[in-house]
């Protein structure tokens, strides 16, 4: 028989080898099988989310409150860019051009349709990733394209064909512009999805701009 304090070898009866290790030694493996799985959760970021600030966001005229994770920043950097060096992050002015205004914001959707698929696939049932996501399917579908669907064609069709006049000749693009039958209207609309962009970015900053 071979025994010490952890641990005790005997020999059976009928020579079967009896090992009889002590409370202590199973507590100490266990201890150690949990110290390991912990510290290997935490190098690969698991309980990173469970301590982020609270963020709230007011987003088309309702309070919007998650816990950004770094890739929720991420996106909301790049997307805030995107916004303040186009057309959508700019006020209107009567010396802006339409078709310019409307290349940017078609171009924005191209772009933050890739901004999208760049989001891990991992991250998109997390609570923080999913309110991102619809944050920016919201501001594609429910701002941008309805004023698009509206308006772009209709305004494209009538330039062009105003291009083709000879009055046209000389005049300035802002000039041409204003002739259009519904041009007030377009403007007026144009201005609230422009302010809406305009918030939405400040909005996308508080995300960004957090503390690490």
């Amino acid at each position: 028989m071979i025994e010490n304090t952890l641990a005790s070898i005997t020999v059976a009866a009928d020579g079967t080898l009896v090992i009889d290790i002590s409370v202590a030694v199973y507590a100490f493996v266990i201890v150690g099988i949990v110290l390991f799985v912990v510290f290997r959760l935490i190098t690969r970021g698991f309980f990173k989310d469970l301590f982020l600030d609270e963020v709230s966001l007011n987003f088309r005229g309702q309070e919007v409150r998650f816990r950004p994770n770094a890739d929720d920043r991420i996106i909301a950097y790049k997307t805030w860019v995107e916004i303040k060096t186009r057309k959508l992050g700019v006020v209107y002015t009567e010396k802006d051009v339409l078709s310019e205004i409307y290349d940017s914001w078609y171009a924005f959707f191209g772009v933050s349709r890739e901004l999208l698929k760049t989001f891990p696939i991992q991250k998109i049932n997390h609570a923080g990733g999913r309110q991102t996501i619809d944050i920016l399917l919201s501001i594609l579908n429910d701002e941008l394209r309805p004023h698009l669907n509206s308006w772009h064609a209709r305004y494209r069709k009538w330039l062009l064909e105003e291009l083709e006049k000879d009055v046209s000749n000389g005049k300035s693009p802002q000039e041409i512009q204003r002739a259009f039958p519904e041009y007030e209207q377009l403007v007026f609309e144009l201005k609230l999805v422009n302010s809406e962009m305009i918030n939405f970015a400040s909005e996308l900053e508080k995300i960004f701009r957090r503390e690490s």
